[in-house]
């Protein structure tokens, strides 16, 4: 089974030398298409699993073993359904909603007010700080306030929460609270980020909250090894898997083809890194992932001009 982190949500274990399991070889730059070391100065991963961070050393033996495993896994023509148990309910619901006309103000009521959840999100951004934080008491005010890609972001927020619910007791279930919490600033973020420059503000709130369902696939592929690299990994090692998770994100986008930027993006990144990626909600999601992720400070904001 897995070795790289123990299952339990406690203490990060002590360090094991990579001596100690595997020889490691002798030191080598990242395998092509690989980013390299300057292109990110924390772990990702490592926060998400409060995990002891990776070391600057040379990759293992095993771990270039493990990564070949793990890469014939994500080659094969279609990934496991089971990768995100709960995706298949719920994107057909996200597909009807990205080609939505905008529904009159009667219909838009009579859609929260008859699901307590969506009542309850809609009131909940409403009084949020990014409307302002003021009181409101009524959908039809919260409506108001929010319009019509508010409404959306709510109602894709309660359709994808439970996709981030923990499921088991392995990696992806011991990241799936935080991965939830980044998703949900994330996707504010990068909604500002992608309206600012004239784009379509759902369409960038999606964005936002759909990118660490690839953090979610990969971590339930890394589930399921049998074997695996010790603790502490290279950081050759973890920055490959920053790139396979978007690697990930970009298979399951494509296959859910929610709309043609998100599309577009999605098939790019299936060939080309997040930070070459020249696109408008590449350039947006890279930015949001930046204010999101383990160097930036929790905020429920989107980070100002």
């Amino acid at each position: 089974m897995l070795g790289w982190f123990s299952s339990r949500r406690s203490a990060a274990p002590a360090a094991t030398p990579a001596a100690a399991v595997v020889p490691v070889v002798s030191a080598s730059p990242a395998p092509p298409g690989e980013p390299g070391a300057s292109e990110t100065t924390s772990s990702t991963l490592s926060w998400l699993l409060d995990g002891p961070p990776p070391v600057q050393a040379p990759p293992s033996e095993a771990e270039r073993v493990w990564l070949g495993h793990l890469d014939r896994q994500m080659a094969g023509p279609r990934l496991p359904a089971d990768l995100l148990p709960r995706a298949a309910a719920v994107i057909p619901q996200l597909l009807a909603l990205m080609r939505q006309e905008s529904p009159s103000r009667a219909a838009m009521v009579q859609q929260v007010t008859k699901d307590l959840l969506l009542t309850a999100e809609v009131l909940r951004i409403a009084r949020s700080p990014y409307y302002g934080a003021q009181r409101v008491e009524t959908i039809d005010a919260a409506l108001d306030r929010i319009g019509t890609a508010g409404l959306h972001s709510a109602m894709a927020r309660v359709l994808l929460k439970p996709v981030f619910q923990p499921n088991g007791n392995g990696l992806a279930a011991r990241a799936a609270p935080r991965l939830w919490q980044r998703s949900e600033q994330k996707s504010l973020c990068c909604a500002d980020l992608v309206a600012r420059e004239g784009g379509d503000r759902f369409e960038g709130y999606l964005a936002g909250l759909l990118h660490d369902t690839g953090w979610l696939a990969l971590l339930r592929l890394i589930d399921r090894a049998e074997r695996a690299p010790a603790l502490p990994l290279s950081r050759v090692l973890d920055l490959s898997l920053e790139r396979r998770k978007d690697r990930l994100f970009g298979r399951l986008v494509a296959e859910w083809d929610l709309s043609p930027a998100l599309t577009a993006l999605a098939h790019q990144l299936q060939s080309t890194p997040m930070p070459r990626l020249a696109l408008p909600l590449a350039e947006a999601l890279r930015t949001a992932d930046q204010h999101c992720g383990p160097d930036a400070a929790a905020a429920d904001d989107p980070p100002a001009n």
